[in-house]
């Protein structure tokens, strides 16, 4: 009761939001903890490329940070085998295209 005076009932919330944080950051460092040369070379490369400040490009043309990781952890996991062409296959199948439809019967 004499705590609750003194410290704001919001305050004693941040630690339990920072420990959900830290559950979720941590959840998804463990993917790419789980496949090493796959996952800590793409982790390389974002901090490389979002907080070192290393620019990749050609002349005045310089290619995405985002578009550099995703394109070194596709090579990396095809070249490893971590990707296999079978289960590309069966998630292939699963995009369509699902637009919005009308018809005159719905009204």
């Amino acid at each position: 009761p004499i705590f609750l005076k003194i410290v704001p009932p919001a305050a004693l919330l941040v630690p339990i939001a920072g420990i959900g944080f830290a559950f979720l950051g941590i959840e998804q460092m463990s993917y790419s903890i789980a496949a090493p040369i796959v996952g800590y070379s793409a982790i390389m490369w974002v901090f490389l490329g979002w907080y070192s400040g290393v620019r990749i490009g050609f002349g005045n043309y310089r290619i995405p940070e985002a578009l550099q990781v995703i394109l070194v952890g596709v090579a990396l996991g095809w070249i490893t085998g971590l990707n296999a062409p079978e289960t590309t296959r069966d998630a292939a199948k699963l995009v369509k295209w699902w637009g919005p439809v009308w018809t005159a019967g719905d009204i």
